[in-house]
């Protein structure tokens, strides 16, 4: 963390909280005439919980030699840009910094003048970036929120190609930018058999040798009159960077274990199960890999939570699961962990099984798969929550303490039974996901 984090944070305090103009330092983010500065300003404002609370907020611009870049739009009107957050491009031929709130930008020096190139304009969701080729291999995506203090690294390294919001890519060795359409207009939507990315916009696989990239996306036969509601759900959507041309690879999401889209589609879920191989013509084609045996279902954290000041709960959910799958589970954990039975809780008859491991308190609760929702095992603290009363009034604990040990109880249990999972373990106890109505 740069050395002037601590004098700006006493700058701000000497301010006026609720209107506190920014303090803006020098990050050590620099690109030849191109540098990256940093403030931090708080302001009061209405919390529905909490009341009034401090809020503090991080925020960034870009110098072009030692003066704040401004914007032209379409309109004419110039004004000065302030980000979320951003980087250097090192491995890019001249100054170069890619910058972000809910837009994102490439901000260059060209002609010894700087040049703001709009990459993505200001929509609902956030701006992302992620490398096609860290590593000869797809990155995880990175999403660009407000953060409430300065962090780094502010440069980015690694590959050459950058998507950035699945609107763009943008080649760092160059810096030539290439417009992406994942989304396409009607005619692309049946030239893909009726699947499309919608909101599972981020790239995938990409094959340099084929100039192609694949998202995940979802049958859309329901909503436009194209394609058929009686094939698959779920499909990879390929798209030629060259052309724009497209074409779909539906597929089983049982057989691929995409049990939570959102979060299961990942660059390495969609390379255990996909790959690129020549067709009848020796053209490189995106295809099912072809196993030699099925992926184990494992299981997933939901809200790991181990901080001093949170009390929610940390789960770890199975899915899809036939009921006793609850029993199955249960026995492995006394089996496993030697852990103890407790006694039902009056108010929770709706819990498959109490545990005791460690003298830390877990619940089983088994949700079944009724009007379309997916069949779940949660395991989860089960802390009672204590009432006191103590001069006419009531006071009540969910002992957060006991809480936040047990997450992490739990957060070491998964990574033990998912390994025993991933050795064949409790398969015979998953089933499938619900079909769409």
């Amino acid at each position: 963390m740069p050395n002037f984090l601590p004098r700006l944070l006493a700058l701000i305090a000497l301010g006026s909280v609720g209107a506190a103009f920014p303090a803006w330092a020098q990050l050590s983010a620099r690109m030849g005439s191109l540098s990256i500065e940093a403030s931090q300003s708080s302001a009061l404002r209405s919390n529905t919980n909490y009341g009034v609370v401090k809020q503090t907020t991080a925020s960034y611009r870009v110098l072009h030699q030692g003066q704040p870049v401004r914007f032209r739009d379409a309109d004419g009107r110039t004004t000065e840009l302030s980000f979320w957050d951003a980087w250097t491009l090192p491995d890019a031929p001249r100054p170069a910094v890619l910058a972000a709130n809910r837009a994102t930008y490439l901000i260059t020096e060209e002609n010894g003048e700087a040049r703001v190139q709009l990459l993505r304009g200001a929509y609902h969701d956030n701006a992302t970036w992620q490398w096609l080729d860290a590593g000869g291999q797809v990155g995880e995506r990175h999403r660009v929120y407000i953060q409430d203090k300065v962090e780094g690294p502010h440069e980015l390294r690694g590959g050459s190609l950058l998507a950035v919001s699945a609107r763009a890519l943008l080649d760092v060795k160059t810096l030539q930018v290439q417009p992406l359409d994942t989304e396409g207009d009607f005619e692309q939507l049946k030239l893909s058999g009726g699947y499309a990315a919608g909101q599972h916009n981020h790239v995938l696989m990409y094959s340099a040798a084929a100039r192609q990239v694949a998202l995940l996306a979802r049958n859309q036969a329901g909503t436009f009159a194209v394609g058929s509601t009686s094939n698959p759900e779920f499909a990879m959507l390929v798209i030629e960077l060259a052309t724009g041309a497209r074409h779909a690879v539906p597929f089983d999401r049982d057989a691929m274990r995409l049990a939570e889209p959102e979060t299961d589609a990942t660059p390495v879920w969609a390379s255990t199960f996909f790959e690129w191989r020549p067709d009848a013509q020796g053209r490189p084609r995106l295809q099912p890999r072809k196993l030699s045996k099925p992926v184990p279902w494992l299981g997933r954290l939901r809200d790991p939570q181990i901080g001093s000041s949170i009390s929610r709960e940390t789960t770890y959910l199975l899915m899809p699961v036939h009921p006793r799958m609850a029993g199955a589970l249960a026995a492995l954990i006394e089996r496993e962990f030697a852990a103890k039975r407790l006694p039902a809780l009056p108010d929770q008859p709706e819990l498959s099984a109490r545990l005791e491991v460690d003298g830390l308190p877990l619940a089983l609760r088994y949700c079944d798969a009724a009007d379309g929702y997916r069949s779940e095992l949660h395991l989860t603290a089960s802390v009672p929550v204590i009432a006191t009363q103590k001069r006419g009034k009531w006071a009540f604990s969910d002992e957060p303490e006991k809480v936040q040990a047990t997450n992490r109880l739990i957060m070491a249990m998964a990574d033990k039974i998912n390994a025993m999972l991933a050795k064949g373990a409790l398969q015979e106890h998953f089933t499938t996901m619900p079909k769409p109505p």
